[in-house]
């Protein structure tokens, strides 16, 4: 499994526990799961930058900001038509599963912004 999976998976989990224990903080004895609930949180935001890569994402999104870095994001989509041309082909065929739409989208993804995980 890659690890990122276990890293984004482990965050949306800590973020739904939030909701659960915010509905019962006004007890005392649920403050306890709150802080664990949030070294969790912040444990697993920390592992983004290093099983996701995340800085790599964030190099690539900051050049955005600058004309040159708007070029460089229109060139690399230019230069992937025929990605985007199976995209189209593969999430608008209702036959075609979740898991194939997924994986295009995420190909499509890392070729315009020069991120893979």
């Amino acid at each position: 499994m890659n690890p990122c999976l276990g890293t984004v998976s482990g965050i949306l989990q800590a973020t739904e526990n939030f909701g659960l224990i915010f509905q019962k903080i006004y007890m005392p004895w649920y403050w306890e799961d709150f802080i664990y609930n949030v070294e969790d949180w912040t444990a697993t935001n920390g592992a983004i930058y290093t099983s996701c890569e995340a800085d790599k994402l964030f190099i690539s999104l900051s050049t955005i900001g600058s004309v040159e870095g708007v070029m460089e994001l229109l060139a690399r989509a230019t230069g992937s038509i025929f990605t985007f041309m199976e995209l189209f082909r593969i999430c608008g065929d209702p036959s075609s599963s979740s898991m194939q739409c997924g994986t295009i989208l995420g190909r499509t993804f890392g070729n315009v912004l020069n991120y893979t995980v």
